[in-house]
């Protein structure tokens, strides 16, 4: 990772030494200046003086002078130069040799001029002018020290030369001299610091803006920076590459005016779009981003941002997301398998059209469907050509419908119908005749048929959730009518359901509150009459309801998921109603499919047998024929679970089902019972009685005990045999009765057998 705001290793090292080699020759014209009045004061002196030493050591001065001059002038042409002069280290050299001649010559000549002239007041202007020199070098060749302290300790000759004078003043001179000479070598160091870290600043500076420049280049945005006067002053090479712009970083000259020139020229905009895109980017008045269409099909988002010194305008290709996003609001309002609308889009747009229907006086048709067949087919041949066929259903569907009706499909094979204006009739014939013909499923002909509901708007609903719920009651009534047709809601459908609501809402009530009351009534031997057992019965009466039968109330708490909790509550209340009377006779109670799949069954029935006194054995579970024919693994656990805590296990409604001998031989219940009426319908009490005794008889054979329910005729009890070993119940026998814990009901039990 680049540290962007670190000095080190901004530049490479011959770089960076070219940069400070370069500032050796920067001013050529103090160099110039310097070198002529070298020259002219050497002169002055060899005139005065006529010493050929003198006149010696000064030509050198003027020679080496033009030689440094001559040196800088071939370095600020070396860009024709050979490649050899092209090298900081040729040129540092160079300057350097000439400059450490140079100052050396002149603290030579200082120390002759010291030593061999009794005229003070040129030697007071020479070592003038060499300590001059020698500040005015320090500070022009700091760059790099080396050359300075050269030109610096140059001038140590003429200090020695003070020094070795005998008169004091020239001695003292001579310290002052070297102390001069070390406070030029502290400003060297100081003026040296200061240049290496500006020229590390400058560099870092540069780099960090051509990095900044790489980095708006490669951005995924285009970018264009414009001043309060509305010029461009940058844009990067993606927003050129957007709007197909000139690849030029902007500059004042370039206004808003010509960027609006140059998108219209690319062909990318409308004028319109183009002038208000323009008008936006100079202004900056826009609220967010927003979204721009191009004639390409592109899409792009542009933002803006205010600066202290203008405006950053952000443009970014949002071509790819925003079809994305498109494409994910469509699966999310699409039935995948069918391409119809879902429900959530169904209900969205109905909702829109509908209000748009209403609002103008047009009516509207809601029609709720669902297969007649379906489940059958889907089970028969699977999945994959169900799928099929609600495909082929779909189509079939919207053509029926009208090309103006909003046809969705809610999940399984439920479907609805939104059109507008139309006699309920027409489309719910047109709809069913389009099932009329079978359908062509992976080369599997398939027919099924469909029932629908309708409800009118507005006299059935004025939103859609009301319309789809009346022609949901509706399409109710119509399976009840037979499938494959169509009913129109009515109020009375609504008054039945709100009813049922109702009815749901107090049982569940009742259920939860233990407000449940039972039935109890004998069941006698038939060889000798005697009490064998008591079977228990739920009843329900309600003050606006009224009383509800064994038979409706089990069907509605299994509807509800109740009759878990409706079993436990009467066996406990027929152990209590019992209590430890009759200790021999038998305690029968029904068992559901919601008790029998529940885990811990025998934990709780225990719990209730211990609480009443009652013994296991006396209590008998009738569980139907079907439950234990289709019993899961759960069931199957607790059906041992009883067994092994003593509880004895009915079959009920043999002969109904469709186990027969192969559930006795699975399950080997304790007892078995048959319903008079359900083992034969629709036939006289004589052939029944027949029907009966057959089937103890063959009970008998097979060794379970038969208990016959139903036998609510005299005629059928006069007709059984007695010699038959069964048990019988009935009301032929015995009405049922409250069954109370004042044990009042085994009374009035005892006294009607007597009777």
């Amino acid at each position: 990772m680049i540290n962007l705001f670190s000095g080190t290793g901004r530049a490479s090292a011959s770089g960076f030494r070219a940069e400070l080699v370069a500032t050796l020759f920067a001013s050529v014209t103090s160099l110039i200046a310097g070198v002529i009045g070298a020259v002219f004061l050497c002169a002055l002196i060899t005139y005065r003086m006529g010493d050929p030493l003198v006149s010696t050591v000064s030509l050198a001065i003027g020679l080496v002078g033009v030689a440094r001059i001559l040196l800088s002038g071939a370095y600020l042409s070396r860009r024709f130069g050979s490649a050899g002069a092209s090298s900081p280290s040729f040129w540092e050299i160079g300057y350097a040799a000439g400059a450490w001649a140079f100052s050396s010559l002149v603290g030579l000549l200082g120390a002759v001029i010291v030593t061999r002239s009794s005229d003070v007041a040129m030697q007071a202007v020479f070592v003038t002018f060499a300590l001059c020199y020698a500040a005015a070098a320090a500070s022009r060749n700091a760059a790099r020290p080396l050359i300075a302290y050269g030109q610096v300790f140059a001038m140590v000759p003429i200090a020695c030369a003070l020094m070795i004078d005998q008169q004091l003043f020239f001695r003292i001179l001579s310290v002052l001299i070297l102390l001069y000479l070390v406070a030029m070598v502290s400003v060297v160091n100081s003026l040296h610091g200061f240049l290496v870290q500006s020229h590390t600043n400058a560099r870092d500076k540069i780099d960090l803006a051509e990095k900044l420049d790489a980095a708006l280049d490669h951005m995924d945005r285009g970018l264009v920076i414009l001043d309060h006067a509305g010029a461009a002053r940058f844009w990067n090479q993606r927003f050129a590459a957007i709007f197909n712009l000139p690849q030029a970083a902007g500059d004042a000259s370039v206004t808003a005016r010509k960027v609006r020139l140059w998108i219209l020229r690319s062909g990318l905009l409308r004028a319109a779009n183009a002038e208000a895109l323009v008008q936006m980017i100079a202004t900056g008045d826009v609220e967010g981003p927003f979204d721009l269409p191009l004639r390409d099909g592109r899409i792009i988002e542009i933002s803006m941002r205010h600066l202290s010194q203008g405006l950053i305008c952000l443009v970014e290709d949002v071509t790819a997301a925003r079809h994305e996003v498109a494409r994910i609001n469509r699966l999310a309002r699409t039935d995948a398998l069918t391409g119809l609308s879902n429900r959530m889009n169904f209900e969205e747009a109905g909702t829109i059209r509908l209000r748009r229907d209403l609002a103008v006086g047009h009516g509207a048709l809601m029609c709720c469907l669902d297969l007649d067949g379906f489940k059958r087919i889907n089970d028969t041949y699977g999945h994959p050509v169900g799928d099929r066929l609600l495909q082929l259903v779909a189509d079939r569907l919207k053509g029926a419908s009208g090309h103006d009706a909003l046809v969705a499909r809610l999940g399984g094979d439920e479907f609805v119908v939104l059109t507008r204006g139309q006699p309920f009739q027409s489309v719910a014939e047109r709809i069913i005749a389009a099932f009329a013909y079978p359908f062509v499923a992976d080369g599997i002909e398939l027919s099924v048929g469909t029932s629908i509901g309708m409800a009118q708007a507005p006299s059935d609903g004025k939103t859609i959730a009301e319309l789809m719920s009346n022609a949901d009651l509706a399409l109710y009534e119509a399976k009840s009518a037979g499938r494959n047709c169509w009913r129109v809601f009515q109020p009375a459908q609504r008054v039945r359901q709100d009813r049922m609501a109702q009815y749901e809402k107090k049982l569940r009530a009742a259920v939860e509150e233990a407000k449940i009351d039972i039935d109890c009534q004998m069941v006698l031997a038939s060889d000798d009459g005697r009490i064998t057992a008591f079977d228990f019965t739920p009843k329900w009466h309600d003050p606006d309801l009224g009383e509800i039968g064994h038979c409706d109330l089990s069907a509605a708490c299994d509807s509800l998921g109740l009759s878990g909790a409706l079993d436990e509550q009467i066996i406990a209340k027929a152990c209590n109603a019992s209590g430890r009377s009759q200790r021999n006779t038998l305690l029968v109670t029904s068992l559901s499919r919601q008790s029998l799949e529940t885990a811990g069954l025998s934990f709780r029935l225990l719990s209730i047998l211990q609480h009443s006194g009652v013994r296991a054995g006396r209590l008998v579970l009738a569980i139907d024929e079907t439950v234990l024919s289709t019993a899961d693994e759960t069931a199957l656990r607790n059906l041992a679970d009883l067994r092994a805590c003593g509880m004895r296990l009915a079959l009920d409604g043999f002969g109904a089902g469709v186990g027969g001998l192969e559930a006795i031989k699975q399950f080997q219940p304790d007892f078995i019972r048959v319903s008079a009426k359900a083992a034969c319908p629709g036939v006289d009490e004589r052939k029944t009685a027949v029907m009966v005794a057959g089937l103890a008889a063959m009970a008998a054979v097979l060794g379970v005990p038969m208990i016959v329910e139903d036998v609510d005729a005299n005629e059928l009890w006069d007709n059984l045999p007695r010699q038959a070993s069964f048990w019988a119940q009935g009301e032929a026998l015995s009405p049922r009765v409250p069954a109370t814990a004042d044990h009042a009901f085994l009374r009035k039990s005892e006294a009607r057998i007597a009777s």
